[in-house]
């Protein structure tokens, strides 16, 4: 899977791993936080960088992915990108969850295609584009509100680099 790099935002940040930095969070933000979170009104929440987070809809079509796979009595695994690098994968059936905005290995696999996910200017937005022929775009659809009202995902299905050994990685 894919993961997405974001700033966590929580009060009680006491500690922060090695290396990781920890930055104060700007005041408007606490009203965004307060709709679903507790935050007392002298608690001041903090931010670190966090290299772990999934997409509801990638989480969805991990789901999705995973109980097909069980019901074909297939084992599987579910591990982060950054924790099956390329060669890793080699001489396994994967089914990679990820955008290339935040994948390099999608990234790289998606120049290969026909058909990609990129940013399009004209929409100011990410679109599923035809790389040859007509040039087809497939842009989502925005309500009032900025929110998509419609969206579309990518599903590439390309070879596997070396012979599969039987498992599957998510």
């Amino acid at each position: 899977m894919g993961t997405l790099l974001h700033l966590m935002v929580r009060p009680y940040m006491t500690v922060v791993a090695e290396g990781l930095p920890k930055h104060p969070v700007p005041p408007e933000l606490y009203p965004l936080f307060r709709q679903h979170r507790p935050l007392g009104e002298r608690e001041e929440p903090s931010m670190r960088p966090v290299d772990n987070s999934v997409q509801f809809g990638h989480a969805d079509a991990v789901t999705d992915a995973a109980a097909t796979l069980i019901l074909l009595g297939v084992p599987y695994q579910i591990l982060p990108e950054r924790s099956a690098p390329a060669a890793a994968l080699r001489g396994h059936n994967v089914i990679l969850m990820a955008d290339p905005q935040n994948s390099i290995q999608a990234a790289e696999r998606l120049q290969r295609t026909p058909v990609t996910l990129e940013f399009d200017k004209e929409h100011n937005d990410l679109v599923v584009r035809e790389r040859g022929g007509s040039h087809t775009v497939w842009a989502g659809k925005r309500g009032q509100d900025g929110r998509y009202t419609e969206v579309y995902r990518l599903i590439t299905v390309l070879p596997a680099d070396g012979r599969p050994r039987g498992s599957i990685m998510l």
